[in-house]
C-alpha cells in the first residue's frame, strides 16, 4: 500500500500497487549463471581453485556499476544500462572459460564464436528482463563492439612483443575512438531517418561517444589487469592472443605445462 501525506490535496493513501514477476523472465536470470557453471564443471581445464579467480574481476566490475548507480541516479535508464553491463561482463568470463580451447582454432573462428556468445548472452539478459527491445539491442550491439573492436586493434598495434602498459593503454584509446565511431554514425543514421539535422547537437553526441567509450573501458579494466597478473590466466591470455615471443619463455613454457598437468590429472 502506497502513502504520503500530501495535507489537503488528496487522500493520505493511494490504490494498492500490484507487481507481476513473470517466473519465465526469472528463470532466464538464472540461465546465465548456469551456464557459467557448466563451464566451471564440465571443462577440464577449469576444474581447479585457480580457475575460480576469473571471477574477482567479475565481481569488481559489478561492484564498480553498482556504486556508480548508488552514486548517479538514472532512473529507467539504469535498468537498461544494468543489462547491458551484466551481459558483456557474463560474456567475458564464459570467452575466457572457453579460451584454451578457442586458443587451438583459427583467429577468425574464434571472432565468430565471441561474437555470438556476446549475442546470445545479450539477448538472454535482455529477455529475462521482459520482452525484446531493438533499440536496447543496438545499444547493447555498440557496447559490444566497442569492446571487441578496441581490444582487435589493440592486439593488432601490439602483435610484436605484449608490454602490459602498453597494451592497456592503447585499449583506452582505441575503445575511445572507436566509441565515436560508432555513437556518431548510429546518430547520423538515425538523423537522417528521421530527416533531422546533427548539427544542433554534435557536440553533445561526441561527450556521449566519450562517456560511453570511456564507461567500456572501465568495464573492461579489471578483466584486462587480471588477465595480465595472474599467472594461471595470464598463460591462457598469451595462448589465445598469439604472443609466440612470450610463449617461447621457460618460465611460462612450465606454468602452461604444469597447469594442462593439473587439468589432466
Amino acid at each position: 500500500m502506497v502513502s504520503n501525506n500530501i495535507g489537503d490535496w488528496g487522500p493520505v493513501k493511494g490504490r494498492p500497487v500490484e507487481v507481476y514477476i513473470s517466473p519465465f523472465s526469472a528463470l532466464l536470470g538464472m540461465v546465465k549463471w548456469l551456464i557459467i557453471a557448466v563451464g566451471f564443471i564440465l571443462l577440464k581445464e577449469n576444474r581447479t581453485g585457480k580457475a575460480l579467480w576469473l571471477l574477482m574481476p567479475m565481481v569488481i566490475a559489478l561492484a564498480i556499476w553498482w556504486i556508480y548507480l548508488k552514486i548517479v541516479s538514472l532512473g529507467q535508464s539504469g535498468t537498461y544500462f544494468d543489462i547491458i553491463v551484466n551481459s558483456t561482463v557474463i560474456s567475458f568470463v564464459f570467452c575466457w572459460l572457453l579460451s584454451e580451447k578457442l586458443a587451438k582454432v583459427h583467429r577468425f573462428l574464434v571472432f565468430i564464436l565471441t561474437v555470438i556468445i556476446f549475442i546470445a548472452f545479450g539477448v538472454l539478459e535482455i529477455m529475462s528482463f521482459g520482452d525484446m527491445e531493438a533499440e536496447l539491442f543496438i545499444v547493447y550491439l555498440i557496447a559490444f563492439g566497442v569492446v571487441l573492436s578496441g581490444i582487435i586493434v589493440t592486439r593488432w598495434m601490439c602483435r610484436r612483443r605484449f608490454r602490459p602498459i602498453k597494451f592497456v593503454i592503447l585499449t583506452f584509446v582505441n575503445m575511445i575512438l572507436i566509441s565515436g565511431i560508432f555513437v556518431v554514425s548510429a546518430f547520423v543514421i538515425q538523423a537522417m531517418a528521421n530527416s533531422q539535422q546533427i548539427d544542433d547537437y554534435i557536440w553533445q553526441v561526441l561527450l556521449m561517444a566519450l562517456i560511453f567509450g570511456f564507461a567500456c573501458f572501465v568495464l573492461c579494466l579489471p578483466f584486462v589487469i587480471f588477465l595480465i597478473n595472474n599467472k594461471f590466466w595470464n598463460c591462457r591470455f598469451m595462448e589465445l592472443f598469439r604472443y609466440s615471443d612470450n610463449l617461447n619463455s621457460e618460465a611460462v613454457l612450465d606454468t602452461i605445462s604444469q597447469i594442462s598437468e593439473e587439468s589432466t590429472g
